[in-house]
């Protein structure tokens, strides 16, 4: 199921065109110098073509090769035999290290080890994530993130289990060894985010019984093995304050699960995203020495020998451990979307799972949509919305699936094909300020394929008058979600918001990363549109100063950021930007 670029592919086929026209007109009659025709002309192409027919196979054969090893997810699409960069975020491995819990498109998934088919656990609405498998695998607890409600399923049949109350949570959960209660931030029905607090649930009575005194909410923390110890993260920022400040140094903590007195295990030069304890070691996820995160190890009993165990080109995140500390999960999203990648710690091998098949556990059917301007039929690039009646958003496999406030949608260039479980849908095509929504609501029957043609109608087309639309503070990746974005990406995102200029951010965030250095050109970027301009240029950001946008940059003005207190390199010590925490794919 694949987006088609219909309107790229119609004008290369018609520059094609005019150039094989231009090219057979100028070959009919070889000249010399003199303008005289030159006799034999045509044995003697005949004969460099004999000549070069073996070099252009080999070259064919080379091309193909390499061409099929390289291909990555192009945005938006799903059609393939097999998938690996499907969007999968917040994995989870199992004790026994042979099962995978994840969530999405705001759902959650399972899929075995090794990969193949996913299977879906969850239906309904709201978007579910951060499951916790439970220590014998028979339970799987999540948050329902657009209620806030704690949820617990069976892990097997995704069937709901009941749980005493109605407890509010976020962020990531720990079963306790026993399997008896549940750790995580928590607060009573209605309570707001950060009133929730970390604590122990208990399942038999509901109780809720905080960790710390005063009771508080903490980001990024988790349990060791035993149960009986919690190792948390506290930065230095000051509420009201420009993040970074005073410095992005993170402090790892160690209390006792029942409550005490927190000990400071060690001041890490570097923001700490995410935790996972495993044995003697923390594993945790940061940015140290660059703007993008990999996984580090840390031993417990000698904080300052931490060590990096990625080295990738994007992000690494989300380490997850199996209990006999050999099979470490996380995430990477280098091609776009987030894969799985599995990692043997004790041999050090690691491969990125292929999905073969998505089971919804139902009968499903395939939709075909296409997004056309009325009256002139142009195939457009829009923003899609597609929610089944009473239940989940679905997208295309691999596709930068974003959530908007309670909208989940994603990009099409003109056309998409999503297989969906049988029911009934709405589906909404935006594009911009200058087109009208298009809906269609629409029912898909077993095994049915049906095709939905989708006209948006242009009410006003203000760059008829030479007024374009445009957007002059853009950061393509800034920490604020999941996935990689490149100018591939955003091109697709900019022309399904309409806008005809669009200029990207160098800059750092709160430390010495600097982001989208990559994509600078010192002019526009070559994946620019006759409509749709990219320009990455730079803001030069100063915690006391303020931020300043530069624009039509012909070279980076360095620095490009200063008054940021601690700016350490990749050594023992690390740094890293977070502006505030995440929880689904959004902005990015």
């Amino acid at each position: 199921m694949q987006f088609q670029f219909e309107w790229d592919r119609l004008q290369w086929q018609e520059s094609e065109q005019r150039r094989e026209v231009c090219m057979t007109s100028q070959s009919r009659t070889s000249v010399d110098q003199n303008g005289r025709n030159e006799p034999g002309a045509q044995m003697k192409r005949a004969d460099a073509a004999r000549r070069l027919l073996p070099l252009l196979l080999t070259s064919l054969a080379v091309a193909i090769m390499y061409g099929v090893a390289s291909v990555r997810n192009p945005p938006g699409q799903e059609a393939r035999t097999t998938w690996r960069a499907i969007g999968a975020i917040y994995p989870r491995i199992s004790d026994s290290g042979e099962a995978i819990v994840f969530s999405f498109q705001g759902a959650i998934w399972r899929i075995a080890r090794d990969g193949g088919i996913m299977r879906r656990l969850t239906g309904g609405p709201g978007f579910d994530a951060q499951p916790a498998w439970s220590h014998d695998e028979s339970r799987i607890a999540y948050v329902n993130t657009s209620s806030g409600e704690l949820r617990l399923i069976n892990a097997e049949t995704g069937v709901g289990l009941k749980l005493p109350g109605r407890p509010l949570a976020n962020g990531r959960l720990y079963f306790h060894p026993q399997n008896s209660r549940l750790l995580g931030n928590f607060g009573p029905d209605k309570s707001e985010v950060r009133q929730q607090a970390l604590a122990w649930l208990d399942f038999e009575n509901g109780g809720i019984r905080p960790v710390l005194d005063p009771p508080r909410h903490i980001e990024v923390f988790c349990l060791s093995p035993d149960g009986e110890r919690i190792a948390f993260v506290s930065f230095q920022d000051v509420e009201g304050e420009q993040g970074g400040h005073n410095g992005p140094q993170a402090d790892v903590w160690i209390v006792p699960s029942n409550g005490g007195e927190p000990r400071k295990l060690t001041r890490f030069r570097s923001r700490i995203f995410d935790l996972d304890w495993r044995g003697g070691n923390l594993y945790f996820t940061t940015d140290l020495g660059g703007a993008h995160n990999d996984l580090w190890v840390l031993p417990l009993d000698d904080p300052s020998q931490a060590r990096k165990l990625t080295f990738g080109q994007a992000d690494e995140d989300s380490p997850s451990t199996s209990a006999d500390g050999r099979w470490l999960v996380y995430t990477d999203n280098h091609e776009n979307a987030t894969a799985l990648v599995v990692r043997d710690l004790n041999s050090g091998d690691q491969k990125t799972l292929s999905v073969s098949r998505l089971d919804f556990g139902q009968p499903t059917g395939k939709i075909r949509l296409l997004a056309m301007e009325k009256g002139t039929q142009q195939p457009l690039v829009v923003r899609v919305s597609l929610q089944q009646q009473g239940g989940k958003y679905f997208a295309p496999v691999g596709s930068l699936y974003r959530i908007h406030r309670t909208l989940e949608h994603f990009y099409c260039d003109g056309q998409a094909e999503i297989t969906l479980p049988a029911s009934k849908y709405l589906v909404r095509v935006f594009r911009g300020l200058e087109y009208r929504v298009a809906q269609q609501e629409f029912e898909l029957a077993p095994d049915q394929n049906i095709t939905l043609r989708l006209e948006l109608e242009r009410w006003t087309h203000p760059a008829s008058r030479s007024w374009y639309s445009g957007e002059s503070h853009i950061h393509a990746n800034y920490g604020y979600g999941h996935w990689y974005n490149t100018p591939e990406t955003m091109r697709l995102q900019l022309e399904g918001e309409g806008l005809n200029v669009a200029n990207f951010m160098v800059a750092n965030s709160d430390t010495d990363g600097v982001f989208d250095r990559e994509f600078f050109r010192g002019a526009p970027d070559p994946r620019s549109a006759p409509q749709t301009i990219l320009y990455c240029n730079e803001e030069f950001r100063a915690t006391l100063w303020g931020h300043m946008t530069l624009i039509n940059l012909k070279q980076l003005v360095e620095p490009i950021f200063t008054g940021f207190p601690i700016r350490p390199t990749c050594r023992t010590d690390t740094s890293t930007t977070l502006t505030r925490p995440i929880t689904l794919p959004i902005r990015s």
